[in-house]
């Protein structure tokens, strides 16, 4: 008789793509509707993601990581402790471009309303 292994949680997927962000595509589909439903789950999954981007940094993501950087900065805004956990996120970004691995660019961003959830 074997003893089935359980299934495991969606936190201790997250906690496998945070070790490892190389597991994001293997573990999206099934992370993916349950981290959705609860605001720090989905949190994790978005700096989960973005971490992910960066492994492939020197690939054809450069933009994609900006542009999903910039859009995490602006939906955590009145969030000191999201935005404190965005922050070493932004420095990898910028040690990226000092070392040429992603281009430097100039990105000017207007102030955008809050971001409502119906």
């Amino acid at each position: 008789m074997t003893s089935a292994r359980p299934e495991p949680s969606v936190g201790d997927q997250l906690d496998a793509c945070e070790r490892d962000p190389a597991r994001v595509d293997e573990l999206a589909a099934a992370l993916g509707p349950h981290v959705l439903a609860d605001p720090e789950l989905r949190f994790r999954w978005q700096v989960v993601e973005l971490r992910a981007l960066l492994l492939h940094a020197d690939t054809d993501h450069d933009d994609r990581i900006r542009e999903r950087y910039g859009e995490l900065l602006d939906e955590y805004r009145a969030a000191p402790a999201r935005l404190a956990a965005l922050r070493p996120i932004g420095d990898e970004i910028r040690r990226l471009e000092r070392a040429g691995v992603l281009p430097s660019s100039l990105v000017v961003r207007t102030p955008r309303p809050p971001h409502s959830r119906g």
